[in-house]
Formats: C-alpha cells, sequence, structure tokens
C-alpha cells in the first residue's frame, strides 16, 4: 500500500506539472509535450490501480464479481482517487487531442493557403534571379510572372473606394518633371551606332523616383520623371531581350535603373454588375500584339505633364485614358481632354492608384490604377453609343473591347482558363488562356480581387 501511496503522489505530480504547464502558456504551441505529460499520468494511473485489484486478488482468491470489485473500491481510498485521477487524465487527453487535431488542420490550411498563392503568382525564374541580385537591402518584394511590385498602397481592402491613392485629390499624387539625366553615357554609347526606328519621334518619360513611406497611408505618393524619347526607347530594345543587360543596368530602384523607358499606367475598371472591361489588342501594334489586356495601358504624355499642376498631372493622365480607350474621346489637345472628361465623370464612382510595379521582361516602370464606372454593362454601352454619336474623333483603335465577371475572372486566375465575351455584337463567349494575357493583366487581377475580397494575400 506504501508503494501505491508513493505511484499516486507521482500521478499527482505529473497532473499538477501538467495543468501548471497549460496555464502558463499562451499558445498551443508545442501539445506533442502536454500529451507526453497526459499519457504518462494516464499510464501510472491505471497501472496502479488495477495492480492493487491483481494483488488483492492473488491473496483473497474470493469469487470474481461486480459486487466484490464495487465493496473494494469503496473501501480503497487511494484506489477511488486512483481512479479519479485516471478518469480526469483520459478527458483531459481527449480534450488536448481535439486541440492538437484542430491545430494540425489549421497549419495545414495556412500551407495550402500560402502554396496556393504561390501557384497563382506564377513568379517567372528570370524575374526572381534578377530580383536577387537587385534587391540590395533585401526588401520582400512580391513577384507575379515577371513583375515585380515595388510599390503598394497600404490600404487595400475589400473597400475600394477608400483605397489605393485618390487621382481626383490633388493633396493624393505628385507627379514631378525633373530636367536631369538619369542614364550614364555608357548606356547611351550602346545604342549611338543603331540606326534610328521608323516612325516619328516623340516625347516619352521615364520614372526616376518615388520618395514615400510606403506604410503611411497619409503621405502623399510622389512621382519624379525624367524626359527621354520614342527612338531612345526603341533603339535599346535590341539590348532588352539579352538579360545580362537588363541584370547589370536595370534596377528594381527607379534611381539607380540605367536604362531608358516609358513610364505606363497599367488599369483595370470594373462595372457595377462585376464585369470588367478588357481590350484584345491588334496584332500590329507595336507593344503585346494580339494579347487581352485587363483592362488598358497609356503611356504618360506630354500633354499630362506641360501646362498641368504637378498635383493634377496623375488625374489628368488617368481621365485621358479612360477618355479614349474605353470611351470613344479620343483628344486632340489639352482642352478637349477636360471638355471629354466632363462628360463622363458623373460616370465614375473611383479613380485610384493602387501600386507601382517593375516589368523585369521589358526593364520597364509601371502604375497599376483602378476605375470603378457608375455603369453596369447595358448603361456602359448606352452611354458609349449616346457618346460616339457626338465625338468627331471617336476611340483609340487599340483592338477590341471584351467584357470579363468577377467569376470568370476568378477562375482565369486559379485554373488558367475562363470565358470572356464581346462587348459589341452576338458573338458567343471564348475561352481564353493565360499564356494569352497581356504580361500584367495576371498581376492586375491578382491585386483586384484580393481588394475585393475574393482571393487572400
Amino acid at each position: 500500500m506504501l508503494r501505491l501511496n508513493h505511484q499516486l503522489k507521482q500521478t499527482r505530480l505529473h497532473v499538477s506539472r501538467t495543468v501548471r504547464w497549460l496555464f502558463n502558456q499562451k499558445k498551443l504551441a508545442t501539445e506533442k509535450h502536454l500529451l507526453r505529460y497526459m499519457l504518462v499520468g494516464l499510464a501510472t494511473a491505471f497501472t496502479f490501480t488495477f495492480g492493487h485489484f491483481y494483488e488483492t486478488y492473488k491473496q483473497e482468491k474470493p469469487e470474481l464479481t461486480a459486487s466484490w470489485v464495487l465493496h473494494k473500491v469503496i473501501q480503497a481510498d487511494e484506489i477511488v482517487l486512483a481512479v479519479a485521477y485516471a478518469g480526469t487524465t483520459l478527458i483531459s487527453l481527449l480534450v488536448c487531442m481535439g486541440l492538437w487535431m484542430l491545430r494540425s488542420a489549421w497549419n495545414a490550411n495556412k500551407k495550402i493557403e500560402k502554396l496556393g498563392i504561390s501557384i497563382y503568382s506564377k513568379p517567372n525564374s528570370d524575374t526572381n534571379l534578377f530580383l536577387k541580385i537587385s534587391n540590395e537591402n533585401e526588401i520582400e518584394y512580391k513577384v507575379i510572372g515577371t513583375i515585380i511590385e515595388i510599390a503598394k498602397h497600404p490600404i487595400i481592402s475589400p473597400d475600394l473606394g477608400v483605397s489605393g491613392w485618390d487621382c481626383l485629390d490633388k493633396n493624393s499624387i505628385r507627379l514631378l518633371h525633373d530636367f536631369g539625366l538619369p542614364y550614364t553615357k555608357h548606356d547611351i554609347q550602346l545604342i549611338k551606332d543603331i540606326p534610328k526606328p521608323d516612325g516619328n519621334n516623340g516625347t516619352k518619360f521615364s520614372l526616376i523616383e518615388t520618395p514615400v513611406d510606403y506604410l503611411d497611408a497619409s503621405k502623399i505618393l510622389v512621382i519624379r520623371v525624367h524626359k527621354t524619347d520614342y527612338y531612345t526607347i526603341q533603339r535599346f530594345q535590341k539590348y532588352i531581350k539579352d538579360k545580362s543587360i537588363r541584370f547589370s543596368l536595370g534596377s528594381i530602384q527607379p534611381e539607380h535603373h540605367q536604362i531608358p523607358h516609358s513610364l505606363c499606367l497599367h488599369y483595370l475598371v470594373q462595372l457595377t454588375d462585376g464585369h470588367i472591361i478588357c481590350i484584345r489588342r491588334k496584332p500590329n501594334v507595336n507593344y503585346a500584339p494580339d494579347q487581352i489586356s485587363i483592362s488598358g495601358e497609356e503611356q504618360l504624355s506630354s500633354d499630362d505633364i506641360e501646362g498641368i499642376d504637378s498635383d493634377s498631372s496623375m488625374g489628368h493622365w488617368f481621365r485621358r485614358a479612360l477618355c479614349e480607350e474605353i470611351f470613344p474621346l479620343r483628344a486632340t489637345s489639352t482642352n478637349e481632354i477636360e471638355k471629354n472628361w466632363q462628360k463622363i465623370s458623373i460616370h465614375i464612382n473611383a479613380l485610384r492608384v493602387l501600386s507601382i510595379f517593375y516589368e523585369e521582361n521589358f526593364a520597364n516602370f509601371s502604375i497599376f490604377g483602378f476605375a470603378r464606372l457608375n455603369l453596369n454593362l447595358d448603361e456602359y454601352k448606352s452611354i458609349f453609343r449616346e457618346l460616339s454619336r457626338v465625338s468627331p474623333t471617336g476611340r483609340d483603335k487599340e483592338g477590341q473591347l471584351l467584357c470579363l465577371t468577377k467569376i470568370e475572372a476568378k477562375n482565369l486566375i486559379m485554373t488558367g482558363v475562363a470565358k470572356i465575351k464581346p462587348v459589341w455584337g452576338d458573338d458567343a463567349e471564348e475561352s481564353i488562356k493565360d499564356e494569352q494575357l497581356h504580361s500584367s493583366s495576371r498581376y492586375r487581377l491578382l491585386v483586384f480581387l484580393q481588394a475585393v475580397g475574393e482571393l487572400r494575400d
């Protein structure tokens, strides 16, 4: 009996240690240790409870009946205590196992979520390598395909109406024109012997700085650009195809980037019924021929800089893009752009900049914008027809207007296949594949779907 009392004390010690351990833990991170203590206590209690019964049975050799067992249990305080400990330990063990299983399932689900986002992102191997070389500060950047997201508004939530930098607010974005030379003589030397490309030359603008605290939503987004030209950019394209040149002269930090490029606005347009406007680019365009843009792209122009206040340039740029590519209101002067905007401004619910990114395969910086219209698809078509009748210039001939539902947009991200249909005509839906998308369209869709709560970041 003394040996039994000693073992029961050991059992009580195990249980008390287990209880103290449980209450001292702030998280269920090491359930296997708790299980070990529970199992030891359970085994000890049951071993000596039934050991005592066996020793008593050998000495008395009675007829083994339920009444004899009950009588011994009632008379033996130690056994009652041992059985109580055993029962308590068993219940604790079951509860702990349940918590362990729930936590394991939760951890597995988190792993699946992370794996899923990785699959959705489909990072390009060359882009990952470039980021590893260029990322001197070892900042964590998101890579989606060939896109590297270098800056994102800190508030990208399901309510896009209050997210991103507001292009209609003069206190939100400042676009500055810098007259310094951002490229070294060595870089220009590379292209001096290459003949000028066909076509007319034109002014372009390269991003050279984005000084802003991206973790502070109250900060103004400052975009600093430098003037270049179409010929310079096109003559450099020969070298862009060589990733060793991109890796040595390119940088995810605009102030260190030494490759001439044209800062571009890549934007997504959503209607009130969830449709997303898309454009199938013509096969004869210079950039991304025959690919599907979600929704469009527009390069920064002199019209958005010259004679425009720096706090209004970004909004002017975005408004011009919508007028010319989403509506049939192509302009020939700055005054005409403002007049065209007045015709559609009532239909615009939100006009935001969500992020700045780097297209590694083109060594080009771009801005991602989001526009939400106060129109469903039928209303949009009606307004478009009405404007077409009174507009002498029409829409930019970039390509065919298409529309994609939000459900199909999610399918495109998750499966790589979706149904899309033309905005005009009675043509049936057609299947499109991920490979047909403009290089930044996947990035735009993924950020948009995360922002509206359809996918987790």
